[in-house]
């Protein structure tokens, strides 16, 4: 138990150690590069980042479930292989065609990064699964944190050097992406998992089949998730400019924050303790609410404040040419706390065996967002396709939540009777930051006054809900 807790405690420090680098040098970032190298940027990475995670054929998914470790091996060779494959035949194909439809002119200068970055990031992703089947935690916690600080190191010293453009950015994604592998060299180093250890064709054909399931429904699922979060950029550079969805990529990254770094936590903790309640249905209902209502409790606060001030936060914190990320972000805030909400919930999947309804829910979110794009940036331009990915989101997230809520016994009108208590019991919140709107204040007062309010009531609401602390401990494991 106490290893298991070293390398809870080992891992999640170092992705919130890396997160928080990142966020902390994004407002640096953004002085130093305009939203249409950010907006170029973010096309390409957005292309890289739903290939990676099924470059592997999700091979990489089945590390940890075989005894053997020749098993293992084959698994991590067909997993790396795959991603040599998606990099070096399909990418190039993918950014033909890109060349061939014509796009930004940064965009044409970088394609080559879609092979590289996937590449590099493809082995990244298999190789963090191979050593958590070695149990080396600590490698994988060097290795975020290693890829946070060379990536934003190299982005920010080349705006620096006055060599602000997209290549900079690139540079700096794909050399962490390299410093991260680097950290995991020991380990490879002083393993049996060396060129000359090739397995046999006959034993990866075998292993193959044997997991076939992997390539063949997990991929699906991973790439609908991925899709989802990602080609609505790539839609919005392509049907506007690279500047909107610079912006539009800065929203997403800052209003994303919560949901990769609470969101996540929250989700684990909450399944270890489902796990030991998932015979006492009356006790894992209870506990359900009250998850639902502490995610609300967290986020409700800073989606209304994004809401209320989103154009002068952005550009009090990124600078003034970001104002339209904070007007992109007021609409798709009530968008992230709905997603928030299901990546908490979703867990319930996994504890109720759904996994089916889990890949529905992907692809529904995945066309619902692409529909929104093209119907509502077609008829009303920026403003409706982000109000088209709102409705998206809410809709088909929304309505998850509540069938995952219904999966464990909590009735629709007691998730209604759940959303009225939470909105009742932030009155004084509503006040604080209606009067922040409507008297002329400085903008930092009214967030510390807004802050202030939110403390007080979460010390109230700790109070008032003794279980919190149990939840609390997970989290802090």
């Amino acid at each position: 138990m106490a290893s298991l807790v070293k390398n809870i405690a080992l891992l999640g420090g170092g992705t919130i150690a890396a997160q928080v680098v990142s966020l902390m040098a994004i407002p640096v970032i953004t002085r130093l590069y305009d939203p249409a190298d950010f907006g170029a940027f973010s096309f390409l990475y957005a292309l890289v980042a739903v290939a990676f995670p099924v470059s592997t054929l999700r091979f990489n998914s089945a590390l940890l479930l075989p005894e053997d470790g020749e098993t293992a091996d084959a698994l991590f060779w067909l997993s790396n292989i795959a991603v040599a494959a998606v990099a070096l035949i399909i990418m190039p194909g993918v950014a033909l065609t890109i060349a061939w439809a014509g796009t930004d002119v940064a965009v044409m200068g970088s394609l080559w990064f879609l092979v590289a970055g996937v590449l590099v990031h493809g082995w990244v992703h298999s190789a963090e699964f191979w050593l958590l089947r070695q149990k080396r935690v600590e490698l994988m916690a060097g290795g975020s944190v290693a890829e946070s600080v060379l990536d934003r190191g190299i982005s920010i010293a080349s705006g620096v050097l006055q060599q602000s453009s997209v290549t900079g950015l690139i540079m700096g994604r794909l050399f962490g992406g390299i410093a991260h592998l680097a950290v995991f060299r020991p380990a490879l180093a002083t393993s049996n998992w060396t060129l000359r250890n090739w397995p046999s064709w006959a034993l990866l054909v075998r292993v193959a089949k044997r997991f076939r399931s992997f390539p063949v429904f997990t991929t699906w699922a991973y790439l609908f998730a991925n899709g989802g979060r990602e080609i609505p950029t790539l839609m919005i550079a392509a049907m506007f400019s690279t500047s909107v969805a610079g912006a539009y990529a800065l929203g997403l990254r800052v209003l994303s924050f919560p949901t990769l770094l609470i969101g996540g936590a929250l989700a684990k903790a909450f399944f270890r303790h489902a796990v030991d309640l998932s015979r006492d249905r009356d006790r894992l209902k209870d506990s359900t609410i009250l998850l639902f209502r502490v995610s609300l409790y967290l986020m409700v606060p800073p989606s209304v404040v994004v809401i209320a001030f989103g154009p002068d936060l952005f550009a009090l914190v990124f600078g003034r040419e970001w104002a339209d990320a904070g007007r992109y972000s007021q609409v798709l805030s009530l968008s992230f706390l709905a997603t928030f909400v299901y990546g908490v919930l979703s867990i319930i999947f996994d504890i109720v065996d759904r996994q089916r309804e889990r890949l529905l829910v992907d692809g529904a979110f995945l066309l619902t967002r692409v529909a929104g794009v093209v119907v509502g940036g077609g008829i009303w331009g920026i403003e409706g396709a982000l109000w088209g990915l709102l409705a998206a989101s809410v809709f088909v997230h929304g309505a998850a939540s509540i069938y995952l809520m219904a999966q464990i016994g909590v009735t629709s009108s007691e998730t209604g009777s759940e959303l009225k208590w939470v909105a009742l019991t932030l009155a004084p919140f509503w006040v604080a930051i209606g009067v922040a709107t409507i008297v002329p204040i400085d903008l930092a007062a009214g967030l510390a006054v807004g802050a202030a309010v939110v403390v007080a009531q979460g010390v109230w609401f700790a109070r008032r809900e003794p279980r919190i602390a149990t939840y609390a401990a997970e989290f802090a494991r």
